[in-house]
């Protein structure tokens, strides 16, 4: 049994996530930022998303900084510790042989870029996200 990348290197991966996971969540908490929604007996998960005052927190608590932007309550997108490659540069990942075949095959060609790679995180309980672009335009204004 093969895996689809290699397991020091997925180690490697999981422990630098968490290490950007808890530098960003202390440094939104230094900064005063609510990001996580905790349910209480008033406020059940079922209804986060319709709950008026979790809508108000999120609109009082909305960050957008270079290194981290929260789509919505309990929702991060952080590019904090990563860098324009993926957060590891390792030809395990950027060129793997049984993946890059299979993204070339979807998008259709090899000429597939790598825009941007980071970390998605989704704590328990967390608002529905709107739809949102995360990557540049495939084609340009002319096209």
């Amino acid at each position: 049994h093969q895996s689809l990348f290699p397991t020091d290197t997925l180690l490697a991966l999981s422990q630098k996530s968490k290490t950007i996971e808890r530098q960003v969540c202390q440094r939104l908490a230094d900064e005063g930022k609510i990001w996580n929604i905790t349910t209480t007996p008033q406020s059940p998960s079922s209804s986060i998303t319709t709950n008026s005052k979790n809508l108000q927190l999120e609109q009082q608590n909305a960050v957008k900084y270079h290194e981290v932007a929260s789509r919505c309550l309990g929702r991060l997108d952080i590019r904090h510790g990563s860098s324009p490659t993926p957060i590891t540069t390792s030809s395990s990942i950027i060129a793997n042989q049984f993946l890059m075949p299979l993204i070339h095959s979807l998008l259709g060609g090899s000429d597939a870029t790598l825009v941007y790679a980071g970390l998605i995180l989704s704590f328990p309980h967390s608002a529905d996200q709107p739809w949102h672009q995360d990557g540049t335009a495939l084609f340009g204004d002319d096209e």
